[in-house]
């Protein structure tokens, strides 16, 4: 990401933005049980920070659901495709992208802030591999307030800042990025299936048979 960046600086000058200028909104979710709401046993997955610990959300491995009502309930904080988790609480920084949800969606609590990207400004992968980068990690890392647990509020989130090329430079990022994951996945793969042979015929071996 760096190296494309870098590549893309030497063709344009590149301005440093706050998150909120490129954000239609920053918010976080709630904590169901301040609202008298019940908090589990439900079919929606609730993202909580151990839940933000891959590039892209996986719902379907998230391990806490809450019931139909609440996730209606907490309607500020439903997530969409496209959005981006930032952890405020506890942990700061861990960062995410939500590219596929279940029929009904998904939520999040307290702890996990939620930016969704202005179209065309500011593209979601893009924007993923900004938060994550060294500059604004340690812009949320050195903002966060420390009491009995260490904190990021909103305000602060949104005031890092972040280098916005043009949309036109964030596709062809996206698009290298896009390619190296996929030949990293199939690399990936390919490991799995040899793994599994050379298991197999370790115990085909030890077996004498």
């Amino acid at each position: 990401f760096h190296s494309f960046l870098r590549q893309e600086e030497d063709r344009e000058s590149i301005p440093q933005v706050p998150l909120s200028s490129v954000c239609t909104r920053i918010t976080k979710g709630t904590t169901p049980s301040s609202l008298g709401l019940p908090d589990a046993d439900g079919d929606i997955p609730f993202v909580r920070v151990q839940d933000i610990n891959k590039n892209v959300l996986i719902a379907e491995s998230v391990a806490l659901r809450i019931p139909m009502e609440t996730h209606h309930a907490l309607s500020r904080s439903m997530l969409q495709s496209g959005d981006i988790l930032v952890s405020i609480a506890g942990t700061i920084g861990r960062v995410c992208e939500v590219r596929s949800l279940p029929p009904h969606g998904a939520n999040c609590n307290q702890a996990v802030a939620i930016a969704k990207p202005i179209p065309d400004v500011v593209r979601p992968l893009f924007l993923k591999c900004l938060l994550s980068d060294r500059s604004a990690q340690k812009q949320m890392r050195g903002a966060g307030v420390t009491g009995t647990i260490t904190n990021l509020s909103l305000s602060q989130l949104g005031e890092t800042r972040i280098p916005v090329p043009s949309i036109e430079a964030q596709d062809r990022i996206c698009d290298q990025l896009e390619m190296l994951a996929n030949i990293g996945e199939r690399f990936q793969n390919s490991f799995i299936t040899a793994k599994r042979l050379s298991d197999s015929l370790t115990s085909f071996l030890m077996s004498g048979t």
